[in-house]
């Protein structure tokens, strides 16, 4: 073979695919159509076929409306798409770019030194980038690209500064989160000391009001007599504040004990109505207790279930209108035991409900007189609860009524033992 045929013109019957229609490269960006490969077209054809085929390179022809014609093998089982009739704008993430079409990429590509930084969208939704090499002729767009190999470095250096900031912080609010936990610890510590100091002397104010009133007839309406029955329930409530105070001392500090016990239900029921009868008959509201019959003992804590029944029962008490009906519910589900209170007053708005649980939330619900409640109640009740393995639960509707219940749920209603439990 002589010289002259090493590098005489490929005829196009025995151009690649690739090859033909491209043409040359001549000038800044742009390819000769009169396309003259030196050497034996069987080498030109053997490269152009590596080049499609297998080489870890980005091979794409797009025609002028930034349509794919052609991708090779390496472009779709990296991107994990068939690319061929697809648009480019599918494939490129423009917030790299700066740009929000394929045209002005292009032109803006075509307008700088190449190579030019493409960040494409895989089909898992992974962004890949590729360092690029634009060329184009009167027919088409040529993208040559490899993996760009100095993103994952920057990648990496980014997530290593990233951690050593969030080690920083980390170690920063577990810093804080301990002095915080001291400040709670002290703040539990005076709340405890502080309730069981006032509690004695309050307890006394009781004992000798009653003493005062156990000598006034109860039709005896006197100036003197309505005082003493007015300190006898300012008392009474200071007594049941100190009370909560120490119960969240309890809780809060870790201490809360149960007393697990096999509990016969309707006894304790009967002992919640008992203890709400004379608030019930001082507002004028009618108690029921409605009970599956199903429910007939569980393995709890009975003191401390009544408590809630109990303040869940004077809440709704002292919400509901005179003359109405406050129901007490024990229902027999699959999985759980429900509780739950029933009163008609004037219903809960939804943001009050989201916070109903929380500390001093009930002193933004005024009582049917007007009066603020300080809102330890429920937060002792949801505490109790939830050291039974259960969880409260509030449903209301405005000028229809509130019911705010707990569930026991069966798993730990029957692996409890009888004994106490720290929880």
């Amino acid at each position: 073979m002589g010289r002259n045929q090493c590098t005489g013109r490929v005829p196009d019957s025995h151009l690649h695919p690739l090859d033909r229609g491209i043409g040359e490269r001549h000038g800044a960006g742009t390819m000769r159509d009169d396309h003259h490969i030196p050497g034996d077209p069987e080498i030109t054809g053997h490269a152009l076929r590596y080049l499609t085929e297998d080489a870890e390179c980005m091979v794409l022809i797009l025609d002028h409306e930034e349509t794919i014609m052609y991708a090779n093998r390496y472009a779709e089982a990296v991107t994990g798409i068939p690319l061929s009739g697809r648009h480019l704008q599918t494939l490129l993430l423009f917030g790299s770019a700066g740009n929000t079409d394929t045209r002005s990429v292009l032109d803006k590509w075509r307008n700088e030194s190449p190579p030019h930084l493409m960040n494409i969208r895989t089909a898992d939704g992974r962004p890949l980038s590729f360092q690029i090499h634009l060329y184009h002729t009167r027919r088409c767009h040529l993208i040559f690209g490899q993996k760009d190999s100095t993103g994952p470095e920057v990648l990496n250096r980014e997530i290593l500064g990233l951690n050593q900031e969030l080690t920083t912080i980390t170690r920063e609010l577990n810093q804080k989160n301990a002095e915080l936990a001291g400040l709670n610890e002290m703040k539990n510590q005076f709340l405890g000391m502080a309730a069981h100091d006032l509690r004695n002397p309050v307890t006394i104010i009781l004992l000798s009001i009653d003493l005062l009133l156990d000598s006034v007839p109860d039709d005896d309406h006197s100036d003197e007599a309505q005082m003493l029955r007015g300190i006898r329930r300012a008392a009474a409530q200071m007594s049941q504040v100190i009370n909560d105070f120490l119960d969240v001392s309890i809780i809060e500090s870790g201490q809360l004990r149960l007393n697990i016990r096999e509990v016969d239900i309707p006894d304790m029921l009967e002992h919640v109505q008992q203890n709400l009868h004379p608030a019930a008959k001082k507002g004028d509201v009618t108690m029921d207790i409605v009970l599956d019959p199903a429910i007939e003992s569980l393995r709890i804590d009975g003191g401390k279930i009544e408590q809630v029944l109990t303040n869940l029962g004077s809440n709704a008490i002292e919400h509901s209108p005179s003359g109405e009906r406050v129901i007490i519910r024990g229902l027999h589900g699959k999985e759980e035991i429900r509780f739950q209170v029933e009163d008609s007053g004037a219903g809960i708005s939804p943001e009050m409900q989201r916070e109903l649980f929380s500390p001093f939330s009930g002193s933004r619900r005024s009582k049917r007189g007007g009066e603020r409640s300080i809102g330890l109640g429920l937060v002792i009740s949801r505490k109790i609860v939830e050291a039974h393995g259960g969880a409260m639960y509030v449903e209301s509707e405005p000028d229809i009524g509130s019911t705010i219940g707990f569930t026991l749920p069966y798993s730990v209603l029957t692996n409890s033992q009888d004994n106490s439990q720290d929880t």
